[in-house]
């Protein structure tokens, strides 16, 4: 299979502005030192004042970066691996404009997302379960 070119669009938000701006480079750095991910492009904009609610207090500033990258990876199971570790806000396949993937390839594909998608569930899981423990605790001590 030729290499896959893909676009990705990820977003960094937070506050202070200096923290969001230093996290977006780290990110583009990470993505830069993964192993099985080229980087072809890369661009990152400057950080703009976001407001993330109507609840938002006037006095907490909240601050947006995009990362844009064009990427080149060997297989597809590369490019959903990337998908997953660095959860970008949307992607899109430049090259091939066709892609022909064979019944293995892809069975493993599947079967990694599938993994991982089972170790999030587990991890949700485990942490709703563990809040509800600690809410009750925390009622226990509340009534006494």
């Amino acid at each position: 299979m030729s290499k896959i070119i893909i676009r990705a669009i990820m977003e960094v938000l937070g506050t202070p502005q200096e923290h969001v701006e230093k996290s977006s480079k780290l990110l583009l750095d990470k993505i830069k030192e993964t192993k099985g991910i080229e980087v072809v492009k890369s661009y990152i904009s400057d950080a703009k004042e976001t407001k993330v609610s109507d609840k938002q207090p006037e006095n907490i500033k909240f601050f947006s970066v995009v990362v844009e990258c064009e990427l080149g990876f060997e297989n597809i199971d590369k490019v959903v691996g990337f998908c997953f570790d660095f959860m970008p806000s949307s992607i899109d396949i430049l090259e091939p404009s066709n892609l022909q993937i064979d019944a293995r390839e892809m069975n493993a594909v599947i079967n990694d997302l599938m993994a991982r998608l089972h170790r999030y569930d587990m991890f949700v899981k485990n942490m709703t379960a563990h809040t509800k423990m600690l809410q009750k605790e925390l009622e226990k001590k509340k009534s006494q």
